[in-house]
């Protein structure tokens, strides 16, 4: 089984920590449920581009651009 198979997120849902997993792009497809709880959101709405929306407005500009940097 895959990554993103069941296996992947049994472990990853125990940990205590906050686990996301990205495509090569940048874009967000996986994150554990603790993430989800820290956020506050339910994890499809932080999935792709979407925990974009938990930064502070005055930060999403600054972070985007050092993403973006970051995966190219």
């Amino acid at each position: 089984m895959g990554a993103s198979g069941g296996w992947y997120r049994a472990i990853a849902d125990t940990l205590p920590e906050h686990v996301w997993a990205c495509k090569a792009n940048g874009v967000g497809w996986y994150c554990n449920e603790r993430a989800t709880e820290y956020c506050g959101r339910p994890s499809a709405e932080l999935l792709g581009t979407g925990w974009l929306s938990s930064l502070h407005p005055d930060d999403r500009q600054y972070v985007k651009l050092a993403w973006k940097i970051a995966t190219a």
